[in-house]
């Protein structure tokens, strides 16, 4: 759970933080990116253009228990360039799931996408949680060395600034899309491999038969155990 809770929950010493809550010490980098198990893109999407928030997404390898961020984008759009965008996302990174927050401007895309055949979709949705009590949550995982991040890339100077700053930072999306996918990062995983199986299937011999659940929806709404 993290020095500082351990230390107020189990002590009863609480520690006083410098007003945010991901130290840049916690993060770790790579300079080539680990054979990966799994790609997620967690989006925090924004119904925006020329000025309010951003649209923003990360490209995640899951490599064991850790998360290997290798592309990051955050934009101001359109709904119709929303969903363009997050199509080109899909070509470009193939990935073997999609998270995307539910509320607001998330409402209606888990439809739009699988009516253009993305069906590797599940959404979040914040449990009345505030952004930093969400960010709280996952600061363990960042603790323990999990979170890693290129060390030179055009957009990781401003990445490390808005989620070591959060969430007094210039901007609180790229935090928001991290902090979902770390939040439910055991059923993303699962969620992640299954739909890699069903999209590169292992043949199998004819007589066995595959679950198929392509009809379905997913939505992750519980905190992780």
């Amino acid at each position: 759970q993290g020095n500082d809770h351990f230390e107020a929950q189990y002590m009863q010493m609480p520690q006083m933080s410098a007003g945010t809550i991901i130290k840049p010490e916690w993060l770790r980098h790579f300079e080539h990116p680990r054979p990966k198990e799994l790609c997620v893109i967690s989006i925090d999407p924004a119904f925006t253009k020329d000025g309010g928030d951003y649209s923003a997404a990360i490209v995640a390898n899951l490599v064991g228990r850790d998360v290997e961020i290798t592309h990051a984008e955050q934009h101001q759009f359109d709904y119709p360039t929303l969903l363009n965008w997050i199509n080109i996302l899909n070509q470009r990174f193939r990935p073997d799931l999609f998270l995307i927050e539910a509320v607001g401007a998330g409402m209606g895309i888990e439809f739009h996408l699988r009516r253009d055949t993305i069906l590797n979709v599940a959404t979040t949705t914040p449990q009345n949680k505030s952004k930093t009590a969400r960010m709280e949550m996952v600061s363990p995982f960042t603790e323990e060395g999990r979170l890693w991040l290129p060390q030179q890339a055009p957009w990781a100077d401003q990445f490390v600034k808005c989620l070591t700053k959060f969430p007094y930072g210039p901007s609180d999306d790229w935090p928001d899309a991290v902090s979902q996918l770390l939040k439910n990062f055991d059923q993303v995983y699962r969620l992640a491999k299954y739909w890699r199986e069903e999209m590169h299937p292992t043949p199998i011999a004819p007589h066995e038969q595959r679950r198929s659940m392509h009809h379905r929806s997913y939505q992750i709404t519980c905190d992780p155990i």
